[in-house]
């Protein structure tokens, strides 16, 4: 019996649009539902999450940057929305990659590490092609090495990346930023605190100490849904995970559209009901397909 299908954005769109009884779809509608409507779902997800303070775990989100020796204030991540957490990383076997893969890098012809130290550690992408890119050392050939890692890197590096294997981890400690301006920002030394400053959309953060070497950040956080790519690989997973809330979104803005008399209704159903309850069950861990029986309501 064969696997069912992935369920990607026009998949499920045109299974909402059939619901809703459209035989032949226009191209205009079906353009509207996988643009505008996708979008005002997503914003009515947002709006409660912030309003009610959920933390849905479908949006918790590790990634990886590096510092810059003598910098002290970077970015929040592009797609962050809430709860930044920072934990430090540092490594003393770092070099130049002598070529890479999606599941193996080959370190520098220089490097001594043997197959005990680094297989079980994590190695970083620390410059050139793939840098942020992180994985775990899964087997390691001191002779050729070549380390094998999984998962696969986001990114495959290359004879240009920069690496460290990193060998120990410390949590940062959040500050309150209205104290930073006590500090010496000429002090130069391994981070110990950080300092959130600005909007979620606009903000960032402020190391101190200021970084004396190359180091790993190693960032969680929640992601803003209305800052995520339509085609990217974590609205692809919400597609599958969540596709039974974003069939009956837009089947709710599909009625809407043709002025049908049950659109009020399923509005209702949908944003007092379906959504909450998603939300709630999303919040606490349990499967959405555990809800599906309120589509037929």
């Amino acid at each position: 019996m064969a696997l069912p299908t992935v369920p990607t954005l026009t998949s499920i769109v045109t299974e909402a649009l059939r619901k809703a009884s459209y035989t032949n779809i226009p191209t205009l509608v079906q353009t509207r539902a996988e643009t505008e409507w996708i979008d005002e779902i997503k914003s009515a997800i947002m709006n409660d999450v912030n309003k009610n303070s959920r933390k849905l775990k479908q949006l918790f989100k590790t990634a990886y940057t590096v510092t810059t020796i003598g910098i002290h204030r970077y970015s929040n991540p592009s797609d962050y929305s809430s709860d930044l957490n920072l934990v430090l990383l540092t490594g003393t076997n770092t070099g130049t990659a002598q070529a890479g893969a999606a599941s193996s890098i080959t370190l520098a012809s220089t490097e001594d590490v043997t197959s005990a130290f680094a297989i079980g550690k994590y190695i970083l992408i620390t410059s050139g092609t793939g840098i942020y890119s992180s994985s775990q050392i899964s087997a390691y050939n001191a002779t050729t090495k070549v380390a094998s890692v999984s998962p696969d890197f986001s990114v495959s590096p290359s004879s240009d990346s920069g690496y460290m294997i990193v060998d120990r981890v410390r949590d940062l400690v959040e500050k309150d930023v209205t104290k930073f301006d006590l500090l010496t920002l000429t002090t130069k030394s391994e981070p110990l605190n950080y300092y959130p400053i600005g909007s979620p959309t606009y903000g960032e953060f402020i190391l101190y100490p200021t970084p004396d070497v190359v180091y790993g950040l190693q960032m969680r956080y929640y992601v803003d849904l209305l800052r995520v790519d339509l085609s990217s690989t974590l609205m692809s997973t919400l597609y599958e995970k969540w596709r039974v809330m974003w069939v009956q979104g837009i089947y709710m803005k599909a009625l809407q559209n043709i002025d049908d008399p049950s659109a009020a209704k399923e509005t209702k159903m949908f944003y007092d009901y379906i959504l909450p309850s998603f939300l709630d069950k999303e919040a606490h861990g349990v499967e959405w397909n555990d809800l599906q029986f309120i589509v037929n309501l």
